[in-house]
């Protein structure tokens, strides 16, 4: 488990994956960034914490989908210009260009999973045929609580010796 703590932003920047991006810092309240990750197999969860507000413009991973919660109730996010409403998530289709916003000090979480393995999940396979975008969701409030839920028993099975390589990993994997 990657659990790191940043006072240089550019060096927090260079850290956070899915997506390869430029971030430009906005409005700093705290010269602090933290990320926590976890790497599952096939997965990657991570968890992000700013202590300042920034634009993110890029594309996310080719083979990759991006889910991605806000975290902060204080704090409005954006995706393509677009408000993404308290309990409702941002998805990145593989290669979908974006700009993420948010103007003050603000946490999420982002899980991503390989885009062979997103489309056989029920309910997932028509994406495949779309047009790869940056989309929001509807609120979803209990949906979300499942994906915070999920998220933090991940980061907290992950500081456990050997969590990445073990059963639990996986079956974690296969349920996120």
């Amino acid at each position: 488990m990657l659990s790191e703590h940043y006072r240089d932003f550019d060096e927090f920047v260079s850290h956070v994956q899915g997506l390869d991006c430029r971030m430009t810092l906005q409005n700093a309240a705290r010269h602090s960034w933290d990320i926590q990750a976890v790497q599952l197999p096939g997965t990657r969860v991570q968890l992000g914490r700013l202590g300042s507000g920034n634009i993110v413009e890029g594309q996310s991973w080719t083979k990759m989908y991006v889910i991605y919660l806000p975290l902060s109730e204080t704090c409005e996010y954006s995706a393509n210009g677009v408000a993404i409403e308290r309990d409702a998530f941002a998805i990145m289709e593989p290669g979908c260009e974006t700009c993420l916003s948010t103007k003050l000090e603000h946490d999420w979480c982002s899980i991503f999973i390989p885009a062979d393995e997103f489309h056989s999940r029920p309910g997932c396979e028509e994406l495949a045929s779309g047009p790869m975008i940056c989309r929001t969701t509807r609120p979803s409030r209990v949906l979300a609580d499942r994906f915070r839920a999920s998220v933090h028993r991940i980061l907290s099975a992950g500081t456990q010796r050997d969590f990445e390589s073990s059963l639990a990993a996986r079956v974690a994997s296969a349920h996120v």
